[in-house]
């Protein structure tokens, strides 16, 4: 594998990795801001 390669696979999986703790924390925020019984409908 090409150093350039593993460089963007890297920056892939980062980026993968950001975008679902920001989805988790957003859904943190809307149960706790409409409460569960609401997001569950």
């Amino acid at each position: 594998m090409s150093p350039k390669k593993g460089k963007t696979a890297k920056s892939s999986l980062k980026k993968a990795g950001t975008m679902v703790a920001t989805a988790a924390a957003g859904q943190e925020f809307l149960k706790r801001s409409w409460g569960e019984d609401q997001l569950n409908k």
